[in-house]
């Protein structure tokens, strides 16, 4: 295997999507709540998030090596190109330096970024304890909603963006578990599409309504575009619904992986857009 092949397989294990995102989110939430003036603590935050999200996502591909063999064996792990050595200590580094950024935030600001701990031991329950059920996927998406308050914290109520962003998140997971169905099945994994059955599209559905209406209630309150596409991102379930009705995976992965973290992405990036360019707040 050549080098770039293989710093390729690597950059995949960490997953380049969520990877960005972990920075992106934390840096326009950040600027959304006027803290974006240079600094130590701004800093912190966004270490503490990416670094934090970058090591669960890591720990998430180590702990599902055994199952992606089956599901997806071209993934790095499984695929052999990338050792699970490799990927346990890169994990256990990246939680290392998050961890660090948290007592810091804690000691020199406000005990409340403490709570990125509660989000710590979220992850290990989705990771290790209860892998993807309803629990597990419930507190994967509570780290998530830990994360966005911690980079909203202290501004309200900008903090109550963490409740749809939750949702979403759940949201999110359940649906992209729904591909692999089959395989889990297969293989005794107890994921929330199968604990679900026929009710995973209403449940969604559910998630989707309730966080739909927060984010759009969100955008009157605070008249930022950056909300809407959020919104947008939120209501490609709609069509991904369709998608999963139809047994259609190839259209699943284009609606709602791609189009829909796409639409996540352009959120974050027009809340940074518009935070340096006041002129196109909307």
């Amino acid at each position: 295997m050549t080098s770039w092949k293989k710093l390729w397989a690597v950059v995949q294990l960490y997953r380049p999507p969520l990877l960005v995102l972990g920075f992106l989110a934390s840096y326009s939430l950040l600027l959304w709540t006027g803290q974006e003036t240079p600094g130590l603590k701004p800093v912190l935050v966004i270490f503490a998030i990416a670094f934090g999200n970058l090591a669960f996502n890591t720990f998430n591909e180590y702990f599902d090596r055994w199952t992606d063999a089956v599901n997806k064996p071209w993934k790095p792990l499984p695929s052999g190109m990338v050792s699970p050595q490799l990927a346990l200590w890169s994990a256990v580094a990246f939680l290392n330096v998050s961890a660090i950024c948290t007592v810091l935030l804690s000691a020199l600001y406000d005990v409340f970024y403490l709570i990125g701990f509660v989000g710590y031991a979220c992850a290990a329950v989705y990771n290790v304890l209860r892998k993807k059920d309803l629990v597990g996927n419930a507190f994967m998406a509570a780290t998530y909603g830990i994360a966005a308050l911690m980079a909203t914290y202290p501004e309200w109520p900008h903090m109550l963006f963490a409740a749809p962003f939750t949702l979403y998140t759940m949201t999110v997971n359940i649906l992209a578990q729904w591909q692999d169905i089959e395989a889990d099945r297969a293989s005794g994994l107890v994921t929330a599409p199968i604990q679900l059955g026929r009710r995973l599209l209403p449940f969604c559905l559910s998630l989707s309504a309730v966080g739909i209406t927060c984010f759009t209630w969100l955008y009157l309150y605070f008249r930022r575009l950056f909300l809407l596409l959020c919104v947008a991102a939120y209501s490609v379930v709609v069509p991904s619904g369709y998608c999963v009705a139809k047994g259609d995976r190839q259209l699943f992965e284009w609606v709602w992986r791609r189009i829909g973290r796409l639409l996540l992405i352009v959120a974050f990036l027009w809340l940074v857009l518009e935070s340096y360019l006041p002129k196109f707040v909307v």
